[in-house]
């Protein structure tokens, strides 16, 4: 079995936390239309995106949604994520399943459909058993450890 299903699973027991800045919920946009390219499968997306997305590293972390990743051409590893994950949600049968998994070692974003989707390094098949995972989420809810969750309730005090 593959070393990150283990993470997934027992998140099913972790607090389930609404995410999404209420400035950020407007309509939902569909990407492969923005595009102007419709992608039969989650592979051609993956492709498309670590073809014609740059990496740039940001001074300040501010998460982009997929319109503005598309428009800059260019993003940090969750904002790829975050654009990656949403092409995903418009092809797949079961897009709950589309998960973005965001590490604290090293501060990283990946895509989890079936395995790892990292634009930012393809070939990236396993994850690294030193890395921690800080949360995860889909298009409906962000899943956490009950103590990231509690260190996260006493930094907003």
């Amino acid at each position: 079995m593959l070393g990150w299903l283990h993470e997934l699973w027992a998140m099913r027991h972790f607090k389930r936390v609404k995410i999404v800045e209420p400035s950020k919920r407007d309509t939902a946009i569909n990407v492969s239309k923005l595009i102007g390219k419709p992608f039969p499968t989650v592979e051609d997306a993956f492709n498309w995106v670590v073809a014609h997305i740059r990496y740039v590293r940001e001074d300040k972390d501010y998460w982009q949604t997929p319109f503005e990743t598309l428009m800059r051409m260019a993003g940090d590893c969750e904002d790829g994520a975050i654009l990656l994950a949403s092409l995903f949600k418009q092809i797949v049968k079961e897009p709950w399943k589309v998960f973005v998994v965001v590490y604290e070692r090293p501060a990283h974003a990946v895509v989890v459909y079936g395995r790892i989707w990292d634009w930012t390094n393809p070939n990236l098949k396993k994850i690294p058993s030193d890395w921690r995972c800080l949360y995860a989420f889909n298009f409906r809810h962000a899943y956490t450890t009950k103590a990231n969750f509690e260190r996260w309730l006493k930094c907003r005090r």
